[in-house]
C-alpha cells in the first residue's frame, strides 16, 4: 500500500484523486469518452464513423431532392398526356364526313390552343430554375462517397412527340393526327415509365443510406460514447480516493501544528 506521508507529501494525492473525480463526472455529464480515459486512437475511429454517417445524412438531402425534381417532371408529363387525351378526342371528332367546314374549324380552333399550351409547358416548366421537359439528364451524389445517380428530364418538344403541323380543319388532317397522336401516347408513357424507374432507384437509396447512417451513427457511439456503468464506478471510486487523502492530509496538518505548539 502506497504510503501518504506528510501534508506536503500528501498535497499531490489530494489533487491527483480530484483531478480524477472531475474527470469522471465530466465524462458522466456529457456523455463522451475523454481523451484522459479513451486512446485517441479509439476517438479518431469514432469521429470518422461519425462524419460519414454526417455525409450520408447529406447524400438523403440530396435523394429527397432529386425525387422532388422527377415527381414534378411526372406531374408535367402527366399534364401534357391529359392535353394528348384530348387531342385525340378531337381528331376522332373531326374525323367525321358528316360535318361542315365551320364544324372542323371550331374544332381545330381548341386543338391549336391545345397545341398551344403544350409548347408553352415545354418552354417554361421549371424546378429549382432549370427546364425538366426539355431533354438532357443530370447527376446527383447520393451517398457518403460521392456515387451518383442519374435523373431524366422530359422531352415534349413537338418533334419528340411527332405532332408537328397537328391540323384538324379537315377530315384527312384528323386521320393524320390520331396516328401522329398515337406516336405521342407512346412516347409520352415511355418517358413516365424511365421517370418511374429513377423514382425507385432514388427511394431504394434513401433507405439503403437511412440504414447505414443508423449504423455508423452506433458504431460511433460505441467509440466515443460514455459507458456510464463503468464511469459511475470510476466515479465512485475516485471520489472516496479523493475523500481518503482530503482526510490523510488534514491530519497531517493538524499533528504538524500539534507539535509546533509542543515546540513553542
Amino acid at each position: 500500500m502506497t504510503s501518504i506521508g506528510g501534508p506536503n507529501h500528501a498535497t499531490p494525492y489530494v489533487n491527483s484523486a480530484f483531478q480524477s473525480t472531475r474527470v469522471w463526472l465530466n465524462e458522466i455529464a456529457s456523455g463522451k469518452n475523454s481523451y484522459t480515459t479513451t486512446s485517441p486512437a479509439k476517438l479518431m475511429i469514432g469521429n470518422r464513423l461519425l462524419n460519414t454517417a454526417q455525409r450520408s445524412s447529406v447524400a438523403n438531402m440530396n435523394v429527397g431532392f432529386a425525387t422532388s425534381r422527377a415527381q414534378t417532371v411526372d406531374s408535367y408529363l402527366q399534364g401534357t398526356h391529359d392535353t394528348v387525351s384530348r387531342l385525340k378526342e378531337l381528331s376522332v371528332q373531326a374525323n367525321n364526313g358528316l360535318l361542315t367546314d365551320n364544324d372542323r374549324d371550331a374544332i381545330n380552333a381548341e386543338a391549336q390552343e391545345l397545341m398551344k399550351h403544350l409548347g408553352q409547358t415545354y418552354q417554361t416548366a421549371r424546378f429549382n430554375g432549370q427546364e425538366v421537359l426539355q431533354g438532357g439528364t443530370a447527376d446527383v451524389a447520393v451517398t457518403a462517397d460521392g456515387d451518383k445517380a442519374t435523373v431524366t428530364n422530359g422531352d415534349t418538344s413537338f418533334a419528340k412527340l411527332g405532332i408537328e403541323g397537328l391540323d384538324l380543319s379537315t377530315q384527312e388532317g384528323a386521320e393524320a393526327a390520331l396516328e401522329a397522336l398515337d406516336t405521342a401516347t407512346d412516347e409520352i408513357s415511355n418517358q413516365r415509365a424511365q421517370i418511374g424507374t429513377d423514382l425507385r432507384k432514388l427511394e431504394d437509396q434513401y433507405e439503403a443510406n437511412l440504414a447505414a447512417e443508423a449504423n455508423l451513427r452506433e458504431a460511433s457511439s460505441n467509440q466515443m460514447d460514455t459507458d456510464i456503468a463503468r464511469a459511475s464506478t470510476e466515479f465512485s471510486t475516485a471520489s472516496i480516493r479523493s475523500q481518503v487523502a482530503s482526510a490523510v492530509a488534514s491530519q497531517g496538518n493538524q499533528l504538524q501544528g500539534s507539535m509546533i505548539s509542543a515546540l513553542l
